[in-house]
């Protein structure tokens, strides 16, 4: 009996060491792209900074930004489906010649109208994206892009389907970040202001999320027996089901973060001549951060969303440790709008 006791409490000890190895193992792996966006950060915001001081120098950075974000979104196309087994290998050969030019013609569209978007007046808006979004569900019609093989058309309107949200979320972000950044002669302190909030509150989320994710997984994987709606709750589920990476801790993070910014930067960044004259009161920036917080984390839930139905982890591989240019710019696209509101108020 008691040579069975040791035994026992040997495996119960073996089973802990090993459950803690393993935990500290996945906290270790957590953070292991920290050194990469240390270094991104350090290269880039300096830079950033520096190209912001001048509206033309801004002006140039955010459509090169753009135009990166463009070639981008062609890799997050979702993935082509596989043709019909009942074509022959003619039509299955004419099908892919006819989806590769309607995809260079989808792009091409896409591309130019969303340069222009981004250069014309707010009041235009509408007008342009209508005409837009008419013209990329248009091309599938004509002759050189007709396929017979079925199954392309799920692939065919899934791609037309990409590029309208593209015109909607990249171009209309992008439009309004170039409002932001050219507006009269405080586009730089609100540019500023924008970026520093949005992207402050994504490191929130990152930290926060991370540092309670790995506090908080030896009592997750304690409560396994528990069912899944239990243990995530309705927001939570809805969350991991766009980016399973996704934690309330993250959200949580986010939204502290956002208004807190938003208060020290017109007393950390701002100089005395641009803070009188776009001072407001306390309330008014924690309510300003609180808004973008909670924008700017639709505007990541919506990459995410692309980036699933794609099967792809990170838009690219630009910015060592943080991704894509989309990927940095995700939250940006959708809190510009809510900025330039705010900011015409």
């Amino acid at each position: 009996m008691y040579g069975l006791n040791t035994a026992l409490a040997r495996e119960a000890a073996s089973n802990i060491n090993s459950h803690n190895s393993n935990t500290m193992a996945q906290t270790s792996s957590s953070w292991r792209d920290l050194p990469r966006r240390i270094l991104t950060v350090a290269i880039g915001v300096p830079s950033i900074i520096l190209l912001l001081q001048n509206t033309v120098t801004s002006w140039l950075f955010f459509q090169g930004a753009h135009l990166i974000c463009l070639l981008e979104w062609r890799a997050l196309v979702p993935l082509l489906l596989s043709p019909s087994l009942s074509s022959s290998a003619d039509e299955k050969r004419d099908g892919e010649d006819a989806l590769s030019l309607l995809s260079q013609y989808l792009m091409s569209v896409f591309s130019i109208a969303s340069f222009l978007i981004t250069i014309i007046p707010p009041a235009l808006l509408p007008p342009a994206l209508m005409a837009s979004g008419i013209l990329l569900r248009l091309l599938p019609h004509l002759p050189m892009c007709q396929t017979k093989v079925k199954s392309s058309a799920e692939y065919i309107y899934l791609t037309i389907q990409h590029y309208q949200f593209g015109l909607l979320y990249l171009s209309i972000g992008f439009h309004f970040i170039l409002q932001i950044a050219v507006s009269d002669n405080r586009g730089a302190y609100h540019i500023g202001n924008l970026l520093f909030v949005v992207w402050m509150s994504d490191t929130g989320a990152l930290v926060f999320g991370r540092v309670m994710k790995s506090t908080t997984r030896q009592q997750q994987q304690q409560n396994q027996a528990e069912s899944k709606y239990n243990q995530k709750g309705f927001i939570l589920e809805c969350l991991q089901s766009i980016s399973p990476g996704k934690t309330m801790y993250g959200l949580f993070g986010a939204i502290i973060t956002g208004p807190i910014s938003a208060i020290l930067y017109p007393m950390a960044f701002a100089s005395s001549n641009e803070l009188s004259e776009v001072d407001n009161p306390l309330a008014q920036r924690a309510m300003l951060g609180f808004m973008l917080a909670i924008a700017g984390i639709i505007g990541d839930l919506a990459e995410s969303s692309v980036k699933r139905l794609s099967t792809k982890k990170d838009s690219g591989k630009l910015l060592p440790g943080h991704g894509g240019v989309v990927d940095r710019f995700d939250s940006l696209l959708s809190s510009a709008v809510v900025y330039y509101y705010w900011m015409s108020v």
